[in-house]
């Protein structure tokens, strides 16, 4: 009896709505080095949505149907979508404190960090006004987040967009070499043409405030 009544007073007390789902589909270097780092416990509990970060590591074709918002590198344009700019990186060229080179200038044999090819170090070069240094030895990856932790650990120079590299630069973990600095394609923000579900408002308004 006394379990019938137990179950009975669970039934009748009321119950807390389920959260609303909020997805993000997000680039994954973005969501490691920028987007992570500035979550915490307490912020996520305040958006007060089940969030669902999807992380990619290429640009996608299609954006999947349950996408309530997108952060996209490069101005592409997806059905269903609208776009704003978010954020606008630049390329720098970066490497450990106990890297002795100060400059793009004074490389020397160190060796050179870079993903997918080495256009953006040869585009670096020449837009300091020096030779590439062919005989300098390449460590290829094939992800862009790869060559930043391998600098950090002392392995080379390394090119990325400063906004992957920010964390590592403030805390000292990089440093910046003097050179130039190369634009890259911006990072966008979509949403959905037809609006997003207000319980996800509070998500979006940070995201936005973080620039």
């Amino acid at each position: 009896m006394r379990v019938i009544e137990g179950f009975a007073r669970l039934a009748e007390a009321p119950q807390r709505p389920q959260r609303t789902r909020v997805t993000l589909d997000i680039d994954a270097e973005l969501l490691r080095f920028w987007l992570l780092p500035r979550l915490t416990q307490t912020l996520i509990d305040d958006f007060d949505v089940s969030l669902e970060l999807r992380a990619r590591a290429d640009r996608p074709r299609l954006l999947p149907g349950e996408t309530d918002i997108a952060i996209t590198w490069g101005a592409l344009d997806y059905s269903g979508f609208k776009r704003q700019p978010f954020l606008q990186p630049n390329v720098i060229a970066v490497a450990s404190p106990s890297c002795t080179a100060r400059s793009v200038a004074d490389l020397g044999e160190t060796i050179l960090l870079h993903d997918q090819g080495d256009q953006w170090w040869r585009r670096m070069f020449a837009a300091a006004k020096l030779p590439y240094p062919e005989k300098n030895t390449a460590l290829g990856f094939s992800r862009c987040d790869f060559p930043v932790d391998a600098a950090v650990q002392g392995l080379g120079a390394a090119v990325s967009d400063d906004v992957i590299a920010a964390r590592y630069l403030e805390t000292g973990k990089l440093k910046r070499l003097k050179g130039p600095t190369l634009t890259s394609q911006d990072y966008f923000l979509m949403t959905r043409r037809n609006g997003l579900p207000k319980e996800a408002r509070p998500f979006m308004e940070w995201l936005k405030a973080q620039l």
